[in-house]
């Protein structure tokens, strides 16, 4: 019997959110695979459809994506690869593609990170955004108000405020005032409505066609656990 390497390991594809097509012809899901070279994990979008799967994307990065019609797909990343500048403001890039071929277009950019996005209509779509409260929000900023706003990114970049409880998550690291939030996207107008409280921690989850999100919320104290309270 021949050791198990490395190289191995790197054969291993691991299958996740599959989804069908709104009229039920076709099933999208993410493959997953394990990078030397990487060090990383890499992930693609595949379509399944009369028996037979492709790989649809190539970019190592895909996931979370969203059935926008029994054509297309929409799934985050960007897909130019430029280089973030230094404070620049957090955005998450959603493409759109067509399982049918061809490639993968900028369909619309949010301006926070985002994730679990919804199709409410053809025009507004709900998502979690990860809120920092200690980073302003550098969206509406102009000129001198915006270089002072990321001058004050720069110089506070080499610390973290910790003045609550939890400020620290395995897997997550710091957690201090970091929320997720539900938002209502209107693609139009490229406006964020904020549907949560200030300081919530949001779960999202979809059944048939409603949306249910669960939220809990702290401001200085959350408890962890509740068999002594």
């Amino acid at each position: 019997m021949q050791k198990v390497t490395m190289q191995d390991f790197e054969q291993i594809r691991c299958l996740s959110q599959v989804a069908f097509s709104p009229n039920g012809k076709a099933a999208a899901y993410v493959v997953s695979q394990p990078s030397l070279k990487e060090n990383s994990y890499l992930s693609y979008i595949w379509v399944l459809e009369d028996g037979i799967s492709r790989k649809l994307t190539a970019g190592g990065e895909e996931s979370g994506f969203l059935w926008l019609d029994d054509q297309t797909l929409l799934f985050p990343g960007d897909r130019s690869r430029g280089k973030k500048q230094e404070g620049a403001q957090e955005t998450t890039v959603y493409n759109r593609i067509n399982i049918h071929g061809g490639e993968a277009e900028p369909a619309f950019t949010i301006p926070m990170k985002a994730s679990g996005l919804q199709k409410v209509d053809d025009t507004h779509f709900l998502f979690i955004g990860n809120f920092d409260h200690y980073r302003p929000d550098l969206s509406g900023l102009q000129g001198e108000e915006l270089e002072e706003a990321k001058q004050a990114l720069e110089e506070e970049k080499d610390y973290e405020v910790f003045d609550e409880l939890p400020f620290w998550s395995n897997g997550k690291g710091v957690v201090n005032k970091r929320r997720r939030r539900l938002y209502l996207f209107d693609v139009t107008s490229g406006e964020c409505q904020l549907l949560s409280p200030p300081f919530p921690t949001a779960h999202r989850t979809t059944c048939c066609s409603t949306t249910v999100t669960t939220m809990s919320g702290w401001t200085t104290r959350r408890t962890i656990c509740t068999c002594c309270t």
